[in-house]
């Protein structure tokens, strides 16, 4: 212990963490990954509004990596349908929130998608197949059609996005900071008349 004498000083941490972040920044590589709805719509079967929506994809370099590496990646769908009101606030009737695994086996050279509400899992042997079978999302249920009245006009809307929360801790750290992470599409709106 020292009780005099000259302290030596120490290097400030918050300055070496800002100047280590904006290393990693500025060596963040441009990435042209995306997500984009390219259609949706409700459909009534047996009392039931089942959503089917067509995406397009594109996963960024470092999602790529950390996926062949064996980090799952989970592609969250959110559907809101909700009543527009004159002279009130919007009457939201239903929100719902599906989302899918992405994984690559390396053993067996597959990828896997598992819906994670009712653990069906579908096998694919290439990435591409992969990407194609997550863009078609089909006969996710939304509500009852008891929940609505009829004659009335209502509003749905879709939108996906890669969920970032979901990943390892160490992954989820670099996430926050590359934007080839931050993966989600516009809100895809359409009526919907019952």
């Amino acid at each position: 212990m020292r009780l005099c004498g000259k302290s030596e000083p120490l290097p400030k941490r918050g300055a070496l963490a800002s100047t280590a972040l904006l290393l990693m920044l500025a060596a963040a590589p441009v990435s042209a990954a995306g997500i984009v709805i390219k259609s949706a719509a409700l459909r009534l079967v047996n009392g039931f509004y089942l959503l089917d929506a067509n995406l397009g994809f594109k996963l960024g370099k470092e999602s790529l990596e950390a996926l062949d590496s064996g980090v799952a990646l989970e592609l969250l769908i959110e559907t809101q349908l909700w009543r527009e009101r004159g002279f009130l606030w919007d009457e939201r009737i239903a929100t719902v929130k599906q989302g899918y695994r992405l994984e690559h086996h390396a053993l067996s050279k597959t990828y896997v998608i598992v819906n994670l509400i009712t653990a069906d899992r579908q096998n694919f042997t290439s990435l591409a197949d992969a990407r194609a079978g997550l863009g078609k999302i089909r006969g996710v249920p939304i509500l009852e059609r008891r929940w609505l009245s009829a004659g009335r006009g209502y509003h749905a809307r879709v939108r996906a996005s890669l969920d970032i929360e979901s990943l390892p801790a160490p992954v989820r750290l670099i996430a926050y900071f590359y934007s080839g992470w931050r993966l989600s599409s516009a809100w895809f709106e359409w009526s919907l008349t019952v």
